[in-house]
């Protein structure tokens, strides 16, 4: 009777040190494939700063023209302001009409900011492209992660990740 009780319990202590070794397995995997994937996107921010930075410095000045939104179209998940949300666009007539008109509620207002000096405000005024007077230059860089085996298999079920960074800085052009 003895020996049988022995032979039940090491069975089981067989079964916890397997699931304990399975945790174990997943926990070193996702420590594992967390450094990789914080390392890449640590790469990709210098690379798309290292861009924004060469771009902010050229001579030439700044024409691009950025999407305007208006809202967010919350995705699959019902979260806002989350990865899989798509962006409702607007224009740059609304931009104007609802931010810089507002600025000042009558064309006296207007008038004061016209005569004021380094007010960059009325410039943005009736702008058919108002971000080209924020002087905004852009860096963007991207890379795909393959996931580790492990990894796949225990805790997310695709091949890869891909890892984005933007990063946007002001012209400089002209001050150096």
């Amino acid at each position: 009777m003895v020996n049988g009780s022995m032979n039940g319990r090491s069975g089981q202590a067989m079964t916890e040190l397997m699931i304990g070794m399975i945790a174990i397995l997943a926990l070193v995997a996702a420590a594992m494939q967390i450094v990789t994937i914080t390392k890449r996107h640590t790469d990709t921010m210098v690379e798309a700063r290292r861009i924004a930075g060469l771009r902010a410095m050229q001579g030439v000045g700044v024409s691009f023209s950025p999407d305007y939104i208006a809202d967010w179209q919350e995705g699959l998940d019902q979260k806002r302001y989350t990865r899989d949300d798509s962006p409702i666009l607007d224009s740059p007539q609304q931009f104007d009409a609802n931010i810089v008109a507002r600025a000042s509620d009558t064309s006296a207002g207007w008038n004061i900011l016209n005569n004021t000096t380094h007010d960059d405000i009325p410039d943005l005024l009736g702008a058919p492209n108002p971000a080209v007077n924020f002087g905004l230059v852009e860096g963007y860089d991207q890379d795909t992660i393959q996931l580790l085996p492990a990894f796949r298999r225990l805790i997310y079920s695709a091949n890869t990740i891909d890892v984005e960074s933007r990063v946007w800085m002001t012209w400089t052009s002209g001050m150096y």
